[in-house]
């Protein structure tokens, strides 16, 4: 039950830390578009897929190298955002376990 109540936790700190990222990318894309914001926008992304990489590292136990499988898959597909969530996790998952 430790664990379980460990990993919940943690869940909560990734999705408050995905919900801020964006929000922050929102707010980036309603600026005029620039250089500067174009860098902004690039910091937020690499942060989001830090914290993607280390909940799927740390939380889940994916091998770092097969990271790599993992986003050449999702982009492979080209799904739409909106469509993307449940089959990130049934599918995309089970190829780099």
């Amino acid at each position: 039950m430790k664990e379980v109540n460990e990993l919940k936790k943690c869940l909560k700190t990734l999705t408050s830390e995905m919900a801020i990222s964006l929000q922050s990318l929102d707010i980036e894309m309603q600026k005029p578009e620039s250089f500067e914001r174009g860098k902004r926008i690039a910091k937020i992304w690499n942060k989001m897929k830090f914290d993607n990489d280390s909940a799927l590292h740390f939380g889940l136990g994916v091998d770092l190298k097969k990271l790599d499988k993992f986003y050449q898959h999702s982009n492979k597909n080209n799904i739409d955002p909106p469509d993307r969530g449940s089959n990130i996790c049934k599918s995309n998952l089970k190829r780099i376990s």
